[in-house]
Parts: C-alpha cells; structure tokens; sequence
C-alpha cells in the first residue's frame, strides 16, 4: 500500500520543476531523506510493476534532469557545486546500483 499512495508514484518529476527544486534542498539538507531515497530506489529496482516503474522513472528525473532554479544543473551539479559530498556518493551509488543499464549502458 505505501508505494502506490506514494508521490513518487503519482507525480511526474518531469513536469513538476517546483517539486524537483524542494527535493534537491530537502536532499542537499538532510542525511536522512538521503538514506531514504536509497532505500526506496533500491525497492523499486528489484520490484516489477507500473507503480515501482514510475517511481524508478522518477527518482531517475530527480537525479538527472536539469533544474532551470539550479542554473539548470541536475542534482548532480548541484551536489557539486554545493561541495555536498554525501549526496553526491548517494545519487552516484543509486544510479550504479539501481540504474546500471540506463547509467552505464549495459
């Protein structure tokens, strides 16, 4: 029941740019949100269906796509440039772990 009344399930990243801006501060200013978006990215990988499907394509969106707030930096460049070294190892261990095929390309 969690994972389908979870936003991640029903909003799209994609088009929500005001939501992705709250998510990378929230990240950028808690250790623990860290470790729960490990947590559920780790769940959703290894979980088939529509809903763990959508909360996969956006946790994806959340770590890649660019935020027009940001200078159009995704949460990557924002750790970076933040000088946020944990979050920086989460998204990098999420996209190695989670989304292997999509970051690495096999």
């Amino acid at each position: 029941r969690g994972m389908t009344s979870s936003a991640l399930n029903k909003l799209d990243l994609e088009q929500e740019e005001g939501v992705r801006d709250f998510l990378v501060d929230l990240l950028l200013s808690s250790a623990e949100c860290q470790k729960a978006l490990t947590l559920i990215a780790h769940l959703c990988s290894s979980k088939i269906g529509r809903v763990f499907a959508m909360a996969r394509q956006n946790i994806w969106i959340l770590l890649t796509m660019q935020n027009p707030k940001r200078e159009g930096g995704s949460l990557l460049h924002v750790a970076c440039r933040e000088g946020s070294l944990p979050l920086l190892r989460t998204a990098l261990c999420i996209m190695q772990d989670c989304y292997r095929q999509r970051f690495w390309g096999h």
